[in-house]
Order: C-alpha cells, then structure tokens, then sequence
C-alpha cells in the first residue's frame, strides 16, 4: 500500500461502512479479496469483488490469508472463514495469518501450529518460530534451531543464523555477511553480502555498501550492484532507487520503467500503484499510466478491484478507476 503518511497494522482499520448491496458472485478469475473496516468498535470486512458485507462484530480482527482470518468474538477466539463464521475456535492466546497451510499460535510463551483444519499440528513446545514457507518453518527450542515440516517433525539443523526457505534456499547471516543454504543445510552461497532478500522468480536483491544489485541461485551476479536500493521481482519486474526516484528494471537489469516517482510497489494483477509526491496512481508493465495519480493512497489491485483514498474518505476503484464502493468515511 502507498499512502502519503505511516500506517501501523491496526490503523489500516477503517471507521464507517455503510451497507452496499451485494452485486453477486465472484467468476473463476476473480479471488475474493476482503477489506477490513471499522465501525463503533467493532470490526467487519467488505469483499471488494461481489461488496458483500462482513457485518462489523468482532472485537479483534486480522487480515484474511488462505481463506480465513484470525478474530475474537465476545470472548470466543480463533479463525474466521469468508462467511464470518468461525471455522477454528481456539483457547490459545494470539494466532498469526495462514502461511503456506499453517497458522503460527501461542500460548503460556511457548510456541506451535494450526493447521487448516483447526488441528494443532505442531504441539505448542518451541521458545521462537517464524512462519511456514517452503514446506518448512524454522523454530527454537532453547539454544537450538531447526527446521521442522508440517506434521512438526525435525527435518534439518538450522545453522546460527539461518533464515527462513524462499523457492528452496535460505538466507545465512555469518560475522555479518549474508549468503545462503539449500535445504540439506549445504552453503550454497557463500556470505559474502551487506544484506541479502529471499528470492523471488529466481532471483534475489543483495547490497554491497550502499549499492544493491541482484544474484541468481548460483550466486551469479546477473545485475551488478549499482542502485541506491532494489526491491524483489514480481511479474518480471523489481522496482529500484537511482538517485531519490523509483522505477523498474527487469532480470536483466534493463531499466524498463524510467525512475521518475517518489514511490512504488510491486506489480499485482497487471498494475502498480505508484506515487509522486502526494498523489497517487497506476501504472502498466510498460510504465504507461492507466490511472491518473490523483488519490491520497492506493493499495495493490486483486481481481481487478482496489482500495484508495481521497479527500479523506476510502473506497474501491476498478481498473478504470470507478469507484464500486464508495467513497466513504
């Protein structure tokens, strides 16, 4: 999300919702995306494709991932399904988002898994964990990291330093270089790098001083370090800082998008919201700009609908900028 001012998770909660009437169902190429508001305290969602309502009525309220979201209800805890309807009810004391079919929860300091089905899979036993990502989640028990699978069994000793797996490597961080193991714990690449990100469509941004380039899987510099920063690829795009701009380069490192704005994300449903000083629009993979920068904030498109703000209000445009909701307070 792009917006001309800082957000903390729980401010992106947003106040006022009026009832929309539902304009049907979602057809097979369009995922339900749900948006989450505020109204007298309480917390509901909108799906941004049919504008069907979530009435506000949880106390607490996450983002949805994989089809359910964590919430409390008048005391009752857990996971909530599309519907509000909650599919998991749990007793445990905070859950995290669905990554890659499991949901990270915690109880009593310690730490374990749910599955989809509201299973505890992996038994609440480790003092750190991060979430699930290739198969694999790394944890800590004690001064000893593993990585574990899904059913919570060991699968390989995590080295001091270890991050988590991204398209089968991970980042390793030694006498404050990054490199990177595969997943039979090999150093594949050796640390040699200032900072280093998770791969993404094979490759990965990395820093030497200041200057930031990327690598592939071999470690192979495929674009040498050259930008103020550089992002991660998505859709065969990184956006990159020369100077005190943004635009985008592809894997070769071709600058395809010119450096011209003061801010951008990474491309989502064939758009990328972008900003110039304290507007904000979106542009195509070729840098055309499809919809003027005119809103105070604009989030990713999915499925073909996205939210923004202006003028103090939010709403949910399309890609021709209608707004099909809203704009409300």
């Amino acid at each position: 999300m792009l917006r001309s001012f800082a957000l903390c998770l729980l401010a992106v909660m947003l106040a006022g919702c009026p009832n929309p009437q539902p304009t049907g169902k979602a057809t097979p190429a369009q995922e339900d995306i749900f948006i989450r508001f505020e109204k007298d305290g309480k917390y509901g969602y909108i799906n941004a494709v049919t504008l069907a309502i979530i009435e506000p009525q949880f106390e607490k309220a996450g983002q949805f991932s994989e089809g359910l979201a964590p919430a409390i209800k008048d005391s009752v805890r857990g996971y909530i399904d599309k519907t509000g309807n909650f599919a998991i009810k749990s007793d445990l004391e905070y859950g995290w988002d669905f990554s890659d079919g499991m949901a990270q929860v915690t109880a009593g300091g310690k730490y374990g898994f749910y599955d989809k089905s509201g299973k505890l899979a992996v038994p609440l036993q480790y003092d750190q964990a991060n979430d699930f990502s290739d198969g694999l989640a790394l944890v800590k028990l004690g001064d000893k990291q593993t990585y574990i699978d899904k059913a919570g069994a060991k699968v390989l000793d995590a080295p001091e330093g270890a991050g988590s797996f991204h398209e089968g490597l991970a980042t390793l961080t030694q006498n404050e270089k990054y490199g990177y193991i595969d997943k039979t714990g090999k150093v594949v690449i050796a640390p040699a790098y200032d900072w280093a990100g998770w791969f993404q469509e094979g490759l990965a941004a990395v820093r030497v001083g200041d200057k930031w380039g990327f690598i592939d899987k071999t470690g192979k510099v495929v674009v040498e370090p050259q930008y103020a920063y550089a992002g991660g690829f998505k859709s065969g795009l990184s956006s990159v800082k020369v100077g005190e701009q943004y635009g985008y380069v592809d894997a070769t490192g071709k600058m395809v998008i010119q450096p011209t704005y003061s801010s951008t994300s990474a491309f989502s449903d064939g758009l990328a919201a972008v900003g110039t000083g304290e507007k904000y629009g979106y542009i195509d993979p070729a840098g055309k700009v499809v919809i003027p920068l005119q809103f105070d904030g604009a989030d990713d498109f999915h499925s073909g609908r996205a939210q923004v703000w202006q003028a103090g209000k939010w709403g949910i445009i399309d890609k021709t900028a209608k707004f099909v909701y809203g704009p409300v307070d």
